[in-house]
């Protein structure tokens, strides 16, 4: 019997082995050890870390713009930077992760439906951190389609299929977050808020896996995009624009 490695969660942690080795059965452990921890890598950080895996996703252009100056709500429409063979990576993305997670500002100017439209597969979880109780209820995360969580110290009354979750005002919203989706056995989330959220994930230290798009356009002026300070694992051509994956190597 050959295994990749161990299973590191506290109710299993070696017991199969046990077993197996009991029962005169010859087992190898550690083979190719690396490659199948990064296989299994939500599984090990969900049960080592206590939280998700926190996978990170924006789009920016060439000279590091997340979005053009949106100050007029009346004129809040997105700004395209990637083209549609991108967005189809990204909807198999939410296709295969539990949850998706945006920010206020993201859901009052975008007004995303955060679902798998143009691939198939199971809508994740949305979940929208609105501190203050601000976003209208016409927004399509809320229209109850698609199971949503929402994280507010107003503590606003919940809908069909939508439920609030209250924030303590004195709570850090990023740990609450993640301590309620660790709760609720959510292996991961893959955060696609605006420029806010995301720095705000980053700084904290907070991640594990960043995919960012670089399009070919230039805004000159806008929302600035996150800065990763470090070099990316890997890159390739994607349509009109390039995907670089990072990893958190302060995790490694």
């Amino acid at each position: 019997m050959v295994i990749g490695c161990k299973d590191t969660f506290s109710k299993v942690a070696g017991k199969g082995i046990t077993m197996l080795r009991s029962a005169g059965i010859e087992v190898k452990v550690d083979v190719l050890k690396e490659e199948s921890r990064e296989l299994n890598r939500r599984f090990f950080v969900f049960h080592e870390q206590k939280r998700p895996y926190i996978l990170l996703k924006w789009a920016q252009t060439r000279d590091g713009y997340m979005d053009i100056d949106r100050t007029v709500l009346e004129e809040a429409r997105p700004t395209w930077i990637t083209d549609d063979w991108a967005r189809r990576m990204v909807h198999k993305w939410r296709s295969t992760e539990p949850s998706i997670m945006v920010g206020s500002i993201t859901a009052l100017k975008d007004n995303p439906s955060l679902t798998v439209r143009d691939w198939s597969g199971k809508n994740p979880l949305r979940i929208v951190l609105d501190r203050f109780g601000k976003l209208p209820h016409t927004l399509t995360l809320f229209n109850g389609k698609t199971p949503t969580l929402v994280f507010s110290e107003e503590g606003t009354n919940a809908s069909e299929n939508v439920e609030t979750i209250f924030l303590p005002p004195q709570a850090n919203p990023l740990t609450a977050v993640l301590d309620e989706l660790y709760s609720r056995d959510i292996q991961s989330v893959m955060v696609e808020g605006g420029s806010i959220l995301l720095k705000t994930f980053l700084e904290a230290g907070l991640w594990d896996e960043a995919r960012v798009f670089t399009g070919e356009k230039w805004f000159v002026s806008g929302v600035e995009a996150p800065v990763i300070k470090q070099k990316p694992v890997s890159w390739e051509k994607f349509g009109n624009s390039r995907l670089f994956i990072y990893r958190n190597k302060s995790l490694s």
